[in-house]
């Protein structure tokens, strides 16, 4: 086994043959990536080089690597746990398969602590991607191509992409994302977007850990005080250019003050259901179609605790209408990804009354005490 230790809560352990890797709580995924990068396999893992690795697996996870692999949840293969009474056990599939399943998809923090992971590996070679800033004047010839780039997905069935609008000096920016887990120079499903005129672009073969620390230094929000806010959409590009008129509307008045972005990224059909089957399901009730989702993030950042009331109530009001406007159009959709969830907003309920269920009767057997209900503070809880 190749063993890159940082520190006893840091450890990553690559398997001999390369299949898996076995990683401490404290781990972060640009180390990782880079650790993995030497060996010539890859994670299903965060964007963001300063992601801790259990917070996005127990969370879901969206990655590069997601649309061909699905959710960095589906690619966890056992977690040692300690229990409430102190106990500890190794979940996976064949010992303690109840508590692994809902460990997918009800968060680690409802049912123990976890002190590791074992994740699936996958074959690297490096991949592509970058960022590319179209201003306001070309936002028509954005949708227009990402409506394109929507419909050929399915196809693909390898790229991924995240719309971020933001406002600037001069008005709304939108910053396109990409990412393609193979070494293919300028994938023809970016075409499209890749030609509409940029104000800069970084797109490029590059390595994971590479694209990971780009995105941290345009995310880092360190300092700062942020929130968030999430829904799931039926896809539907109308809707998307209603829903970034209205936050345009509701983010210029602040523009100054607050940092308020609209992040738009699809939840590809093998995301809901290829590797959700292959890997035995997670617990968020997406599968049985062959469609993309869409899923919406809005994240606000802002300076002064004396602004704390004023900015989540914008975040919420927002989102509530974001949430009303879907509706309107007939395209709502329960789920509710965690790692971008309001403390307002109920996820758990949102994979569905059966998982729901399921949840509650696991943690009644593994905490029947309720101590992970009661005396954690934080996380989305099952009661």
């Amino acid at each position: 086994m190749a063993i890159d230790d940082h520190g006893t809560l840091h450890p990553a352990v690559v398997a001999y043959d390369k299949q898996t890797v076995k990683v401490g709580p404290g781990v972060k995924w640009g180390p990782l990536f880079q650790t993995l990068e030497k060996h010539g396999v890859m994670a299903v893992g965060g964007r963001d080089f300063n992601v801790g690795v259990p917070g996005f697996i127990f969370g879901g996870g969206i990655s590069y690597l997601s649309a061909p692999r699905g959710w960095g949840i589906d690619n966890l293969l056992s977690v040692d746990l300690v229990l409430a009474n102190g106990d500890t056990v190794t979940a996976d599939k064949s010992s303690h398969p109840g508590l692994f399943k809902a460990l997918r998809g009800g968060g680690a923090h409802n049912f123990g602590i976890a002190t590791s992971l074992t994740l699936r590996l996958y074959p690297y070679t490096g991949m592509w991607g970058g960022v590319h800033a179209i201003a306001e004047s070309h936002f028509v010839d954005v949708f227009n191509e990402y409506d394109r780039y929507s419909h050929e997905l399915i196809k693909d069935g390898k790229a991924h992409l995240i719309m971020d609008f933001t406002w600037r000096d001069n008005g709304p920016v939108v910053g396109l994302s990409m990412g393609y887990p193979e070494p293919v120079d300028n994938p023809p499903i970016f075409d499209g977007l890749r030609l509409v005129p940029s104000l800069f672009s970084t797109l490029r073969l590059d390595d994971c850990s590479s694209l990971a620390t780009e995105v941290a230094e345009v995310t880092d929000s360190r300092g700062k005080r942020n929130t968030y806010w999430t829904l799931a959409m039926e896809y539907d590009i109308v809707l998307l250019k209603s829903m970034y008129e209205l936050w345009a509307r509701t983010t210029k008045p602040h523009a100054s003050r607050f940092e308020l972005t609209l992040d738009i990224n699809h939840i590809t059909p093998a995301m809901r259901n290829k590797a959700a089957r292959e890997s035995r399901g997670n617990l968020y009730g997406l599968e049985g179609a062959n469609e993309p989702l869409t899923n919406i993030m809005l994240t606000i950042v802002w300076e002064n605790e004396a602004d704390d009331r004023e900015v989540t109530a914008l975040l919420k009001s927002l989102g509530s209408e974001i949430e009303a406007l879907v509706e309107q159009h007939g395209k709502s959709v329960p789920f509710k990804y965690m790692n971008y969830g309001n403390e307002e907003q109920d996820v758990i309920a949102s994979f569905g009354e059966e998982n729901v269920s399921f949840l509650k009767q696991v943690a009644s057997r593994y905490d029947p005490e309720g101590v992970f209900q009661t005396l954690q503070p934080g996380g989305f809880k099952l009661y």
